[in-house]
């Protein structure tokens, strides 16, 4: 596996487990319309 594919894995994995806390941070306080209109617009 090339180096790049590496890091491009673990970054993944990272952005996954940001996402995961953000929308059950979202969820819990309600804002999850909110924070999906600015996915869509991203």
């Amino acid at each position: 596996m090339l180096l790049c594919e590496v890091q491009h894995c673990k970054f993944k994995k990272y952005i996954d487990k940001i996402l995961e806390k953000k929308v059950e941070k979202c969820l819990k306080s309600e804002l999850f319309p909110q924070i999906r209109n600015s996915l869509v617009i991203k």
